[in-house]
């Protein structure tokens, strides 16, 4: 069952709320029953008290009634029972719904009250009536003995029976009190039992939640940290059996590993094939510039023989004039050699076009070579950063493999290329082994016509010009030979450097560690 952290704390915080509730409702019960105890305690002892001020006005209404006959003062008391403080409560109490609720016995004792009562008013209104009788001369004496002997007798058994009360109030309160103590005893008992019972779930709960939460963090924790300090395990594993957000992380975390991994192998793979191309590409320049310099030695070959032919034609000028017919011959031959070396400057710009072109796809190469140079110091970054940055190995990887496509092809276009021009500089030394054997029969024919040069001797000039012109643009070629064979040096040195670059990448790579299988 899936149970998520926010449900095990909220789960937790609830059931310890609700037992903080539970002790709350009780404990505010339990303090209102001992509320409720202290009360009925309270109102019992304003009743001790009531009764005992009743019986404190008796004695001063009695006091009053000894000092009429005594002292001859006038008896200003209340005569009427009903009508005096105590008769007054006494009546209110009796006729009440207050008395009900007391116990029976109370209920007997407070209504024996009332006849001592009343025959004690009884006696005070004998005594002042005997002393308004100023006929008797008695008077005094038997107010004196009504006072003695009844008076005192009914004021004793009224005292006597509030006495009784005031017992009995004290017991109800005795045992109020015993209620009360009885009752914060068990209050204490119940929130002691709670509280315990409350520190016991707390700590059950802690327990649970330390081991369905904090446990699996610390092997989440542990795991990071192995994997940290043994260098870049990309083969190792979180295992958290937990199926709460921190399984999810665990999982989500070894599907990144998984990713990170396939993304080094590939990065890997890449660096192994650019590693291949660069190292083929190193090859392909040093043919390339070794037919260069083939190349540039048959040029400098072209060049000394135009320069030869130059001085053969100055030597026919000399002769000009002593070759009038044969001359005409040697016309002949001489166009024919112009077409010749007409056809052999055709070749020389075909060599020189395919020179440019040269030019054109090795600056593609050295394009190519520097940006993948880039790509690999980014692959480099890349790799050492190794935390959500990841994907980028992907695209570098993807990069890499495309630019070394495309060093590939350039590398075989330079390759057809380079022997197209060794086709066409073939085809110049043909040419010029033509123009050399027409040469030799226009000298063979100008030894012959000596008298007849200054009829050939402005052609013979023209010929020398173009063979300075021709001189100039094989220098021209050679020189271009010469900066395509240090373009050449340049590719291979970038090549070189590529390859130390992609044999540094290959070496970050391996500070991973990933799955052999999988490579």
């Amino acid at each position: 069952m899936r149970i998520k952290i926010r449900t095990k704390l909220f789960g937790a915080f609830a059931v310890v709320l609700a037992l903080m509730i539970a002790m709350g409702i009780i404990a505010f019960l339990l303090m209102e029953n001992m509320n409720q105890a202290n009360e009925q305690a309270i109102q019992k002892m304003e009743e001790i008290i009531f009764f005992v001020e009743r019986e404190v006005d008796h004695l001063q209404w009695v006091n009053n009634l000894a000092d009429s006959f005594v002292l001859n003062k006038e008896f200003t008391g209340q005569l009427d029972h009903t009508k005096c403080a105590f008769g007054t409560w006494y009546f209110d109490i009796l006729n009440g719904e207050q008395l009900s609720t007391a116990p029976l016995v109370f209920q007997e004792k407070f209504r024996e009250i009332e006849e001592p009562h009343r025959k004690l008013h009884e006696t005070a209104s004998n005594i002042k009536a005997i002393r308004a009788d100023v006929a008797n001369l008695d008077a005094n004496t038997i107010a004196l003995q009504i006072y003695e002997f009844e008076t005192k007798t009914h004021l004793a058994e009224v005292r006597a029976l509030l006495d009784e009360l005031n017992v009995m109030l004290g017991e109800d309160k005795q045992a109020l009190a015993q209620t009360v103590a009885s009752q914060y005893s068990y209050a204490k008992i119940i929130l002691i039992v709670m509280a315990t019972i409350a520190v016991i779930f707390g700590a059950i709960v802690a327990f649970l939640l330390n081991r369905q939460i904090t446990n699996p963090v610390n092997d989440v924790v542990s795991s990071l940290q192995d994997m940290a300090e043994q260098g870049g395990d990309l083969t190792r594993r979180i295992s958290v059996q937990t199926k709460d957000e921190v399984g999810d992380l665990a999982h989500w975390f070894n599907a990144f590993l998984e990713k990170l991994q396939t993304v080094m192998i590939q990065v890997r793979d890449s660096t192994d094939s650019v590693t291949v191309a660069a190292e083929e590409i190193s090859t392909g320049n040093q043919d390339l510039s070794q037919r260069t310099e083939e190349q540039a030695a048959s040029l400098e070959e072209i060049s000394g023989s135009i320069e030869e032919m130059s001085s053969s034609v100055e030597s026919s000028s000399q002769h000009a004039d002593q070759a009038d017919q044969i001359s005409q011959t040697t016309m002949q031959h001489i166009k024919k050699g112009e077409i010749v070396v007409k056809d052999m400057q055709d070749a020389m710009q075909d060599i020189t076009k395919g020179s440019k072109e040269i030019a054109e796809i090795i600056s593609t190469v050295n394009d190519i070579a520097f940006q993948t140079n880039l790509l690999a110091l980014n692959a480099a970054v890349e790799a050492a950063r190794a935390g959500e940055q990841g994907r980028g190995f992907a695209v570098v990887a993807s990069e890499v493999r495309n630019l070394a496509g495309r060093s590939s092809e350039a590398a075989k276009e330079i390759e057809k290329l380079i022997k197209a021009s060794i086709e066409r500089v073939e085809r110049g030394n043909k040419l010029m082994d033509e123009t050399q054997q027409v040469l030799n029969e226009i000298i063979r024919n100008t030894q012959q016509t000596t008298d007849v040069v200054s009829e050939i001797a402005a052609a013979l000039r023209e010929q020398t010009v173009s063979a300075i012109d021709i001189r100039k643009a094989i220098d021209e070629l050679n020189q271009v030979t010469q900066q395509n064979a240090a373009l050449v040096q340049q590719i291979a040195s970038s090549s070189e450097a590529m390859n130390g670059e992609a044999i540094d990448l290959t070496k970050l790579v391996e500070l991973f560690t990933l799955e052999e299988n999988e490579a």
